[in-house]
C-alpha cells in the first residue's frame, strides 16, 4: 500500500487526503482575498455547499 502525503501551501500542515488539501488551500486563498463563501460560490457559479 502506498501512502502519499500532501503539504498545504504554508508548509505547516501535512495532509494525506487530496480533497482535504484542496479545501484547505481554497479556504486559505478565499480568506486572503476577503471573499465570503457565498461570494466565491457566486463567482464560481456553484452552490455554497461546495465552498470550504
Amino acid at each position: 500500500m502506498v501512502v502519499y502525503a500532501y503539504y498545504c501551501f504554508t508548509g505547516k500542515q501535512k495532509m494525506t487526503n487530496l480533497k482535504q488539501l484542496l479545501a484547505f488551500n481554497l479556504k486559505h486563498y478565499r480568506l486572503k482575498l476577503g471573499l465570503t463563501q457565498a461570494k466565491l460560490a457566486e463567482k464560481a457559479e456553484v452552490s455554497t455547499q461546495y465552498m470550504p
